[in-house]
């Protein structure tokens, strides 16, 4: 055999031949031939071409692939290419399997005769990747004669050409968060708000669509890492990232997938498994993952946790199979208080989350007082005090203040209440003689109560965070502005109050970005609202305090877990529910690896008797332990009160590490237990000479660890996972280095550990996940073999099995469905979700595939960068450009905008602090940044719909040559909701004849239409009340007026009603009559006025006003 070359044009007519004589000689290309521009496809038309002369010599047929065939290669460097193909039949592809004339590729690998293979290289087309500009693309091709020509074996010859992309100035893209008509902000008059709602991802997307690019949308959509893209459909909106599905799994035949779907795209139904998406999209971005995952069934109902990237970021949910809602907002607003590992435990769900529990002990709605227990301080108006339900104090237990208020500190109270502090808080008003500024009282008489008395209960102490170390508290009796005051001192030690408790004292927090008061802790839930509240608290303090509830395992009639109480690190809990709504307290099991690291305990699973985990002791590295579930010599003399019995306290004896499999320090890391029956128990370790294999631990008076079988013989890894117990054997998948990664069982001994089948076969690995028994039948995902190329690994798709017959659950099912391997493998054990007998449930979305390729730009999937959230996105592919992004408030009069950070963007119009109008200049990193910073304030006075108009363009300063008059527009939209503003009552006194008057700024913006009747504007109407003091009053009028006491003449008090005009007419000329015996005396009339809250939002407001008279005889 002779080596195969390459030939390639040059500007030489030469013909150069190598010593033989036969074998032509490649000639070079000059690298400068070869230039396009940016986004603009390159004709190779004739560049290459291909001649074997061993082929001639042996006179093989071009149009015979057997024998003559060559195999070609083309790769292509910053770009794709595509070929022209006119006879399917004459070439067989091997990578991508399947080929047309609008395929693009990176890499192409096919099998054709030599004349076939010229007409395809022939008419190569370069086409540059989206945006790239450089000098270094490149097409190469490869071919090989397979060795199909006498001795000698394979000669291969390649040759390449260079191709240098100019730069074209690309058009700025802008992304903003909705259309003309929504508005995606509500806030009140006078309010500020940061504006979010969109991302670099979006601006990016824009971008690609502008330039009508769907290839590298669709690869963007669906790409899980740099190194994955999708299948090329040309596909609608929905479903574009893993949502909640559910898949039948009874019968047989065809597996339709959404009909509906494949009808709009003007095309035939495909198959795949029979999937049906469960309610709406809990994610509200449809380029982000709602990823449900944590699956867990409760009285016909299934639990999980999901992310819909909008409301409430990462909350629990719920499904009845058919529909989705939210159980409960835990951490309120967008941030995610990501519940995690669900479990039920005493008909109830526990999980780890992060969030906010303020209404588990606070004043219920169903009676709560006038100001919902939550009052807000007249001398501070940050400042609400926060009524409790119970009126005993539990000190030291953390009382959670509503969403974005925290808890107050005795160091903050003394600096915000700065009265004085001198007698007794004894609610009467406070102690005349130094408080004279007869203020509101803190709670006392207020909001409805009786005196101290709410609820038939006795309230005093308004307790601070610090209070169970101070002594410090706010008396429900004492003026708004009195500093603390101080339980009694005993001996020199601090007296606590735990009686009359009312509540705590809340102030408004600015910085704490989390909202939370405590960090992760454990959770539980009824599956409603009101019964999601924190079950305990492990590690108290502040929102940065986590104990990281994790691993959650019911053995023995409690809860076991991983928690760090922030002094021990992480290491194994108890717990026990103690009181109707399932909360309790969580005690240390045994502090594993002393002193504040962690042992990091995982993977609880009960077995004959005894609760088994994983950990590390600091000394022997990760094994395995066990435990009878005793408590350890810590809490050795405490006692569980709903439990007491079940757990003998006998100190630290009570878990143990069973053995050192692989000695020293080095891990065996034991992962993947599961309970074969009786006290075996079944896990996967490391250990050196035999590298990842099965094992067996079982019980009877001591522990005894053995290997069940070395399947990969060697020190190489057969890595057993998802081990799952099914009729009485345990399956789990294995690689004994013959038949890749498949589906194996055991009975527990080496004999019994057999392979069931062997789904994908050879070396392939069918790579079966999440084994789940369900319906008498044991249901796992898996890979079939990808057909005559395995180059080109498939989407997985649903089997079954009952350890005999192994199948796919459908007979039809091609793979259009990716499953969240990352979602379902985060829980503990990693299964499908099960309802009932009817239908298995997991994170799906429409199919991709992992194959050579991916994005460059933007966030990748799977790369663990999540897009931050801003006000407007900007995308240039000129990244360095300097872009002017212009910003307006529509109207001016609505409101301003702040930029809190600049991040090395310019301002070159307003100043960046209150502006209707901005102008920034930077690089479109700095202004994205920017963006992320940028406040909306409301003004008062205005109300309805304002309009943020973003416009982003070029600055042109690095294109002077070149037409860059690039814009584009975007738009925020914010409702301002009018707010209620206050009446005011203005006495002026001129001699005898004082003037009273009302005004009010904003009811006559309210009206309630036309009357019918006289064609006139029906105005709100206002509640005046006068009262007398001693004497009588009568108006000058009652036209227009109400009465509700009173009739107008000589009354002590009269209340009515009017709109303010009539109010002002009948008191311009009030009339007062003494009752006074005295020669001179000062008389008084109360005036009030309440608007009946028609004007606005936040309910009504009143003013009041004393008139004082003086009167003689």
């Amino acid at each position: 055999a002779e080596p195969l070359e390459i030939l390639s044009i040059s500007n030489s007519k030469d013909t150069l031949m190598t010593g033989d004589g036969l074998s032509p000689k490649v000639l070079g290309v000059a690298d400068d031939v070869l230039v396009t521009e940016e986004d603009t496809p390159l004709n190779l038309t004739e560049i290459f071409s291909i001649r074997d002369i061993d082929a001639r010599d042996m006179a093989i047929p071009d149009d015979e692939r057997s024998g003559g065939s060559i195999e070609v290669t083309v790769t292509a460097v910053h770009g794709k290419v595509a070929m022209p193909i006119y006879d399917m039949s004459s070439v067989l592809f091997l990578e991508p399997s399947q080929w047309s004339n609008t395929s693009k590729s990176s890499l192409v690998q096919f099998v054709a005769s030599v004349s076939t293979a010229n007409s395809l290289v022939g008419g190569l087309i370069f086409f540059p990747d989206r945006d790239w500009h450089g000098s270094t693309a490149q097409v190469r091709v490869m071919c090989s004669d397979r060795g199909n020509y006498g001795l000698g074996g394979i000669k291969t010859g390649s040759q390449r050409v260079l191709i240098n992309v100019l730069s074209v100035n690309d058009e700025p893209t802008l992304a903003g968060p909705e259309s003309e008509s929504i508005a995606s902000f509500f806030i009140d008059e006078g309010e500020s708000i940061r504006l979010l709602g969109t991302n670099f991802e979006d601006a990016y997307v824009t971008h690609l669509r502008r330039a009508g690019d769907t290839e590298a949308i669709d690869a963007y959509f669906l790409s899980e890492s740099p190194d994955k893209v999708p299948y090329v459909l040309n596909r609608p909106e929905p479903h574009e990232e893993y949502e909640l599905w559910r898949s039948g799994v009874s019968g047989t035949g065809k597996d339709v997938v959404d009909n509906a779907y494949y009808t709009a795209m003007e095309a035939d139904p495909e198959f795949g498994w029979r999937h049906v998406a469960v309610g709406h999209n809990i994610s509200r971005h449809k380029f982000l993952a709602a990823s449900p995952s944590y699956f867990t069934e409760l009285g016909g109902i299934l639990y999980f946790a999901a992310n819909d990237h909008s409301r409430y970021g990462a909350e629990l949910w719920r499904s009845d199979g058919t529909t989705v809602s939210l159980v409960s907002d835990i951490l309120p607003g967008p941030e995610s208080s990501s519940p995690q590992y669900l479990v039920v435990y005493n008909d109830r769900l526990y999980f780890g989350a992060i969030g906010v529990d303020d209404r588990s002990w606070r004043l219920p709605i169903e009676h709560s007082d006038e100001c919902d227990g939550m009052r807000q301080s007249s001398f501070d108006s940050r400042v609400f005090l926060v009524v409790s339900e119970e009126n005993i104090w539990n000190p030291g237990y953390t009382y959670d203040c509503p969403r974005d208020y925290h808890w107050m500190t005795s160091t903050e109270a003394y600096q915000i209440f700065t009265g004085r502090n001198v007698g007794a808080s004894t609610g009467d008003g406070g102690n005349f003689e130094y408080d004279t500024s007869f203020e509101q009282m803190t709670y006392f008489g207020q909001c409805g109560w009786f005196g101290y008395e709410w609820g038939s209960r006795n309230r005093h102490h308004f307790r601070f965070a610090d209070s169970h170390l101070t002594g410090t508290y706010k008396s429900a009796g004492s003026p708004d502005s009195r500093r603390p005051d101080l339980d009694p001192i005993r001996n020199g030690e601090i007296s606590l109050r735990v009686d009359k408790f009312a509540g705590v004292v809340c102030v408004l927090d600015d910085s704490q970005s989390s909202g939370s008061a405590t960090g992760g802790e454990l959770w539980v839930s009824d599956g409603s609202h009101t019964g999601t509240i924190r079950a305990t608290e492990i590690n108290p303090g502040d929102s940065h305090s986590h104990a990281n509830v994790s691993y959650l395992t019911v053995f023995d009639g409690a809860l076991f877990f991983s928690a760090n109480d922030g002094v021990h690190g992480a290491e194994p809990y108890r717990f026990v529910a103690e009181d109707d709504r399932g909360r309790g307290t969580a005690r240390l099991l045994s502090d594993l690896r002393r002193g504040p690291e962690s042992s990091k305990p995982r993977y609880f699973t009960g077995c004959g008797g005894l609760l088994w985990f994983a950990a590390n002791d600091g000394l022997h590295g990760e094994e395995l332990f066990v435990s009878t579930g005793a408590l350890g010599f810590l809490d050795r003399e405490v006692g569980d009160a709903a439990h007491s019995g079940s757990f003998p306290e006998i100190g630290g004896a009570g878990t143990w590490m069973t053995a050192d499999v692989a000695t020293g320090r080095t891990s065996s890391s034991p992962a993947s237990l599961t309970c074969l029956g009786g006290s075996t128990l079944l896990f996967a370790a490391t250990q050196g000479r035999t590298g990842r294999e099965l094992w067996r631990a079982s019980f009877n008076t001591s522990v005894t660890i053995e290997l069940v079988r070395d399947i990969f013989r060697g020190s190489r890894s057969s890595n057993p996972k998802y081990l799952t117990v099914y009729n009485r054997r345990a399956y789990f998948t294995a690689d004994d280095g013959e038949h890749g990664v498949e589906l194996w069982s055991t009975d527990g001994t080496a004999y019994g550990t057999k392979l069931v089948t062997d789904i994908r076969s050879g070396l392939a690995s069918s790579s079966p996940h999440f084994l789940t028994p369900f319906n008498n039948r044991l249901y796992f995902v898996a890979k079939q073999d990808a057909g005559r190329s395995t180059l080109v690994p498939r989407a997985t798709q649903l089997w079954s099995t009952d350890g005999i017959t192994t199948s796919k659950v459908y007979d039809h099912t091609e793979s259009l469905f990716d499953v969240d391997f990352n979602a379902l493998d985060a829980a503990w054990p990693p299964r499908l979700g099960s309802l009932g007998t009817e239908a298995l449930f997991f994170p799906a979305r429409r199919g991709g595939t992992p194959v050579i390729g991916g994005v460059s730009r933007g966030y990748a999937r799977g790369s663990g960068l999540v897009p931050s959230t801003q006000a407007f996105a900007v995308y240039d592919a000129d990244e360095y450009d300097e872009l002017s992004l212009q910003l307006n408030i529509e109207p001016p009069e609505s409101g301003t905008l702040t930029l809190t950070q600049l991040a090395g963007a310019r301002i070159v119009k307003g100043d960046g602090t209150l502006d209707p109008h901005l102008m920034l200049r930077g690089s479109m990193l700095q202004i994205n940044n920017a963006l992320a910073h940028l406040l909306f304030s409301a003004k008062s006075g205005f109300n309805g719909l304002a309009t943020i108009r973003a416009s982003i363009a070029d600055t042109c300063e690095n294109y002077q040559n070149t037409s860059c008059a690039n814009s584009m527009e975007a738009i925020s939209n914010v409702f301002i909701r009018q707010i209620n503003e206050p009446p005011t009552i203005t006495i002026t006194s001129l001699s005898d004849n004082p003037i009273i008057y009302f005004t009010d700024p904003d009811l006559t913006e309210t009206s309630f239409g036309i009357d019918p009747r006289s064609g006139k504007t029906i105005f709100p109407r206002v509640l005046v009340n006068l009262t007398a003091e001693p004497g009588l009053i009568s108006l000058s009028r009652t036209a227009g007026l109400s009465f509700l006491q009173g009739d107008g003449v000589l009354d002590k008090v009269q209340v009515f009603e009017a709109t303010i005009e009539d109010a002002n007419r009948a008191v311009a000329r009030l009339r007062y009559s003494s009752s006074s015996s005295s020669s001179s005396a000062e008389d008084r009339i109360y005036v009030s006025i309440n608007d009946n809250g028609y004007s606005g939002a936040t309910g009504p407001k009143e003013a009041s006003a004393i008139l004082n008279i003086t009167t003689s005889t």
